[in-house]
């Protein structure tokens, strides 16, 4: 399974100012992968948490899939504290 997606995307509504981001990435805090959401609760398998503050998340992750079919579950934290969790079927 392959997950580069842009969270600050399609959809996103702001204020009277627009915001410029060139990277999206800046406005993320951590992005943690469920390789068996069960829909409930939500196991870390790999996290992607900068160590250094002006690091940044990779964004690009690559996961074996090559087993029965499972639910996939991305969690992502923004600089605000706010969470997005998207899951797939793969």
């Amino acid at each position: 399974m392959r997950w580069a997606g842009n969270p600050v995307g399609e959809g996103f509504k702001t204020g009277v100012l627009t915001p410029t981001i060139e990277d999206w990435r800046v406005m993320v805090d951590v992005i943690m992968i469920d390789t068996h959401y069960d829909g409930e609760i939500f196991k870390i398998a790999y996290s992607d948490a900068p160590v250094k503050k002006d690091d940044l998340v990779i964004g690009h992750y690559e996961l074996d899939s090559s087993g029965p079919a499972t639910t996939v579950a991305v969690k992502i934290i923004d600089v605000l504290g706010e969470e997005l969790i998207v899951a797939e079927t793969v």
